[in-house]
């Protein structure tokens, strides 16, 4: 099969979701361990100051994180602190909500909670004046968090069921407005919905601004990569605007992948991420090809066993391919080639378009058919690309996948990281090294 230029978008997965991605998907919960009941006492940190008012006072009362404190009771109501907990008084009911019943302004990385002491969350419902709004309460902490993060300019109603220790329940209401609208910024997640890839491509996340050093950890701790079997890796900024997730070793053939990108409600420096995705690809089978420029050879492994030898010619002394691990980015059918575009000019110069050009880097790299290079197999004679015969071209594209790893040696250059897809010129040390985990 044949494409062309990679797309990047932000579909949302509308498949099976492994279990790790829908813990915690219902807006309403009780909670229970075993035979026994959870009910917990957490503070929570201030909301930032947004526009408008503050977000984060409960009258003269400052919050401040703290840790969760869980007391568990038995089917029977009792403590198990021991007789002397058992004879004190049932604490008063108290709830409290998180913004500020009434703020305004609320910027939308404030947390939006319930605190109950002397009793328990049954319940809580969210709505707009739109509908319900649709999110996962943590029932340990109270936290509430929107599906795809909260909005500008919009009228949140919380209404929390609620029982006292007694087993009384009522239902308490809060409300409070997020912040007017503020420039947006954007995330790209990449591979596609529904794509089948190679084993060394990585997830990309794009963006549409810079992120700013300070802000990378808090990013990256809204996306996450699930998939079936399990696999171990990282994610590693390789750019101020892209970070890439690597599995330490090659992924395993047809595995299944999902990434989260929940960045809704996430601040980008004076802008705000308000779009969340979920997205799914898979893994086709093991792909490897090496190119050896000492042999003129190109050899494709499909699950470790050879399958095509393939004479080629790379680039000649005073324009060598350079050595290392790259992944395939792109196939196309046709494609222009201006070398002025890398910069050569004179008596080097060309300007031709060539048949089944499948991409390895940004500055220029191709595999693609040069049916005038008479020594493939014998001679390097080309300007920097792999060239092979129409057939061999030919066949790559209808065989390989894009983020097949592509293994070059024995030229004087070394790829560099950051030259296309160049991840697997790190070993997973140094991947780990500067990961943001």
């Amino acid at each position: 099969m044949r494409s062309g230029s990679v797309a990047r978008g932000g579909l949302r997965f509308g498949g099976r979701v492994p279990a790790a991605l829908t813990v915690g998907l219902l807006v309403t919960a009780t909670v229970s361990v075993g035979c026994a009941r959870v009910s917990s006492e957490v503070s929570f940190p201030s909301a930032r100051a947004g526009a408008g008012e503050p977000a984060g006072r409960t009258g003269s009362r400052e919050l401040a994180g703290a840790d969760a404190v869980l007391v568990l009771s038995g089917e029977d109501g009792s403590s198990r602190g021991g007789a002397d907990a058992a004879s004190r008084p049932a604490e008063p009911l108290s709830v409290t909500f998180l913004p500020v019943p009434g703020s305004v302004g609320v910027p939308l990385d404030a947390p939006v909670a319930v605190q109950v002491r002397g009793g328990e969350v049954v319940a809580l419902a969210v709505s707009t004046p739109q509908g319900p709004v649709t999110g996962s309460l943590d029932a340990v902490t109270g936290v509430f968090t929107a599906e795809g993060g909260l909005r500008f300019d919009t009228e949140y109603t919380l209404a929390a069921t609620v029982r006292a220790a007694g087993g009384a329940e009522s239902v308490q209401r809060a409300a409070f407005a997020t912040m007017a609208e503020a420039p947006q910024a954007e995330a790209f997640v990449y591979p596609n919905e529904g794509d089948v890839v190679g084993v060394g491509m990585p997830v990309i996340v794009s963006f549409s601004d810079d992120i700013a050093v300070e802000e990378r950890r808090a990013v990256t701790s809204r996306l996450s990569v699930h998939s079936q079997p399990a696999v171990n890796g990282a994610w590693r900024w390789v750019s101020d605007s892209e970070v890439h997730w690597r599995p330490l070793e090659y992924w395993p053939a047809r595995t299944e992948v999902w990434v989260a990108a929940q960045l809704g409600g996430t601040r980008a420096g004076d802008k705000w991420f308000t779009q969340s995705t979920l997205q799914h690809f898979s893994i086709g089978e093991h792909h490897r090809f090496t190119v050896d420029a000492a042999t003129h050879q190109m050899v494709a492994y499909f699950s470790g066993a050879p399958v095509r030898q393939m004479p080629v010619s790379l680039g000649k002394e005073a324009y060598p391919t350079a050595s290392g691990t790259n992944l395939i980015m792109e196939k196309h059918d046709v494609f222009e080639m201006d070398s002025s575009s890398v910069g050569i000019y004179g008596a080097e110069a060309y300007n031709v378009v060539v048949d089944d050009a499948i991409r390895l880097t940004n500055s220029g790299t191709f595999i693609h058919a040069a049916p005038w290079n008479g020594s493939l197999g014998e001679a390097n004679l080309s300007h920097g690309c792999v060239n092979a015969s129409n057939d061999d071209a030919q066949w790559m594209m209808d065989h390989a996948y894009i983020g097949d790893p592509v293994e070059i040696s024995n030229t004087p250059e070394r790829i560099a990281p950051g030259n296309g897809w160049g991840d697997w010129n790190l070993t997973a040390t140094e991947w780990m090294a500067e990961a943001t985990i």
